[in-house]
């Protein structure tokens, strides 16, 4: 069954992230091959997908939202629940004390 994303979580929302998070896995570390080798080549791009850390696909918050590898991606979304808890309390508070104070004010989805 296919996921139905909210008309929020559009293309010009997932670039934003991936710009914020400078194209790079967010828990690996791993840079698109896009980026280094430039669009000629985008057919090898490791591809790097936006995230909804809580699962939530109608949270579009930028504080929801994470850049990660193909790789870390499946791992994330294949562990088990006590992990997906940590994995999610992590990269919040990364992106908390990375961006914002106080972060509610930063919701394009409603």
């Amino acid at each position: 069954m296919r996921t139905i994303y909210p008309k929020e979580f559009t293309g010009i929302l997932k670039s934003t992230i991936k710009k914020r998070d400078w194209s790079r896995c967010q828990l690996c570390a791993t840079q698109s091959v896009e980026e280094r080798l430039g669009r000629r080549e985008r057919e090898v791009c490791r591809k790097l997908i936006v995230h909804h850390i809580d699962s939530n696909v109608n949270n579009c918050h930028l504080l929801n939202l994470i850049t990660l590898c193909q790789s870390c991606h499946a791992q994330i979304s294949t562990c088990k629940p006590e992990k997906q808890q940590h994995y999610m309390s992590v990269l919040t508070n990364q992106l908390k004390e990375r961006f914002f104070s106080d972060y509610n004010d930063y919701s394009p989805c409603k």
